[in-house]
């Protein structure tokens, strides 16, 4: 695998040009004997609001020019540093590798602004198209990918040691839900009668208690490298039997339990009737799946406690996502399906005092 190396900064798509793009492989020695001729741009990504911040590149060189990587790329926009930490500090330790081959990448610190150049999987994976989720059979596969990434950084020392460094509050689930908490008397302006007085009641309870188990840096029991972003659309399913699934979008990769992926990828997404047929069984099939990878002393109920956490938190995504002026086709049903599984698994019946 290539591993990214900082070169000159990149923070526009303009700047993705054959010129550019000549003298970076030039620089790194990916291509010798010639030039890049001509690039292609595509956008593609079946997530509307998330789109923009991807292009799907095809080269084209002069006679006699050598590239040592493929000629179909993406380039891939960033806020702040943490997916170049990912890829070279993060990802050549892991055991196995569950995400695109990263060829080149940088961070400009005035801008904020990484890129990189990663292998094209379109040929070979695709996602689902957004928001309809993947059958059960492709859930459980991802499931087992989550799995494995969750088990090999178990309580691992290098979270705090190394990891935890590179995350800045306001990247960080802990900031963002902050942040979300902060804008709560906003929201509630702006939602007016569209919030029942009975989940603004909810949510009133919630913050006036004095336990707060469920914020993210409530971490008394396991805690892992988490992807952070862990929707079933940032999954790139094989188009044939017997090729990896891989997991994308790195730039979110968070410290936390385990569980927290979970929930923001069952609960949060997933419909009542959909959640009754499927969510056991599958979180069932993660823990053995993570007692397999070598987890100990991590019990079903202790999971299956830390997922109720994490449904108790995703009440707080849909703020911050109106906050930040998401668009309201991602953060109006996360509020409607966060509620529906707070409400489903218990929520009116927890103490908070």
């Amino acid at each position: 695998m290539f591993e990214p190396k900082a070169v000159s900064a990149i923070t526009r798509a303009e700047q993705i040009t054959p010129q550019s793009l000549t003298a970076l492989l030039v620089a790194h020695n990916l291509l010798q004997g010639g030039s890049v001729s001509a690039v292609h741009k595509r956008p593609e990504g079946s997530i509307p609001v998330a789109s923009t911040r991807i292009a799907y590149l095809e080269l084209e060189t002069s006679p006699g020019a050598r590239l040592s990587i493929p000629k179909h790329l993406v380039f891939k926009f960033a806020v702040g540093s943490k997916e170049p930490f990912f890829y070279r500090d993060i990802a050549p330790e892991m055991p196995e590798a569950s995400w695109p081959c990263c060829y080149l990448s940088d961070y400009d610190p005035v801008a904020n602004i990484s890129w990189l150049l990663l292998e094209d999987l379109s040929q070979t994976h695709f996602q689902t198209q957004w928001p309809v989720p993947p059958d059960y059979h492709r859930c459980a596969a991802a499931l087992d990918v989550l799995a494995r990434l969750h088990a090999a950084r178990w309580n691992d020392p290098r979270l705090e040691e190394v990891y935890r460094h590179h995350l800045t509050w306001e990247q960080s689930w802990a900031g963002r839900i902050s942040l979300a908490i902060e804008s709560f008397p906003t929201f509630i302006d702006f939602m007016s009668e569209r919030l029942s007085p009975q989940r603004r009641e909810q949510y009133e309870r919630i913050l006036a208690s004095s336990e707060h188990d469920w914020f993210p840096t409530s971490l008394a029991g396991s805690k892992t490298l988490l992807h952070g972003d862990a929707h079933f659309w940032n999954f790139l399913f094989p188009r044939e039997t017997g090729q990896r699934l891989f997991l994308i979008d790195w730039n979110p990769w968070d410290i936390g339990r385990s569980a927290d992926d979970l929930a923001y990828m069952l609960a949060l997404h997933w419909y009542p009737e959909r959640r009754a047929r499927y969510e056991r069984p599958l979180l069932e099939r993660y823990h053995r799946a993570l007692l397999a990878n070598g987890v100990q002393s991590y019990s079903w109920e202790a999971l299956w406690q830390d997922y109720q956490l994490g449904v108790i938190r995703n009440l707080f995504i849909p703020i911050w996502q109106w906050q930040r002026g998401i668009h309201p086709s991602v953060w109006w049903s996360h509020l409607e399906r966060a509620f529906l599984a707070y409400e489903d698994l218990g929520g009116e019946a927890r103490s908070y005092e």
